[in-house]
């Protein structure tokens, strides 16, 4: 929820520092394209300072329920950010940081762009003067379409961040270095490992 409050905010909050004006938008005299997929880079520059703790948190519940049992580290979600502010700082919740951005930025412009484009085609093809003319079903096409292009573009980045945010070899190491060692250790399939499912999973959501 705090996601999608920061990432739409933000991505209204950018459109409007860039003026656009989709009430005064019409099928003539569209807001130009570029604006909007601007305004998707800021939204996930925005998220991202919100989605890093709320991840690495998850990562790390995640990650523990495949050790042996007994061995697990955490008891929940709080515990597990005591600990990590005891042991790393509170910059410790932002670990990662930097592959989140990494996902997030080039994600929402894939995002918002592949949605505007998609609701631009249809509105194009239809004749509607308006992009709220567009049918609702149309707009959860594009939607659809959308999140999976958010997805499978910068899905490298989401596998490092894991890599970073739950793996103790890889504390302290950078983006490029993390990226290097799966390639050389799983090739080039180890980064897209998971992504076929989490595109799918996208398309209803």
């Amino acid at each position: 929820m705090a996601e999608c409050a920061s990432l739409f905010t933000s991505y209204g909050y950018a459109k409007k520092v860039l003026g656009v004006n989709e009430e005064a938008a019409t099928l003539s005299n569209p807001v130009p394209f570029w604006k909007l997929v601007v305004s998707g880079a800021g939204s996930g520059f925005a998220s991202s300072c919100v989605l890093t703790p709320v991840e690495l948190i998850k990562c790390r519940l995640q990650a523990q329920l495949n050790c042996p049992s007994g061995s697990t580290n955490y008891k929940g979600p709080i515990d597990c950010i005591v600990r990590t502010v005891r042991e790393e700082g509170v910059t410790g919740l932002w670990r990662g940081n930097l592959s989140t951005l990494a996902r997030e930025v080039p994600g929402n412009m894939a995002w918002f762009g592949v949605y505007e484009a998609g609701m631009r085609f249809v509105q194009q093809a239809r004749g509607d003067e308006r992009k709220k003319d567009v049918p609702l079903y149309w707009s959860a096409l594009s939607g659809s379409a959308a999140g999976v292009a958010y997805w499978a573009l910068p899905f490298p980045a989401d596998t490092v961040k894991s890599k970073i945010q739950t793996d103790n070899r890889f504390q302290g190491e950078s983006f490029a270095s993390v990226f290097k060692t799966i390639v050389k250790e799983e090739g080039v399939a180890g980064l897209y490992r998971g992504c076929p499912i989490t595109c799918l999973r996208a398309i209803p959501s």
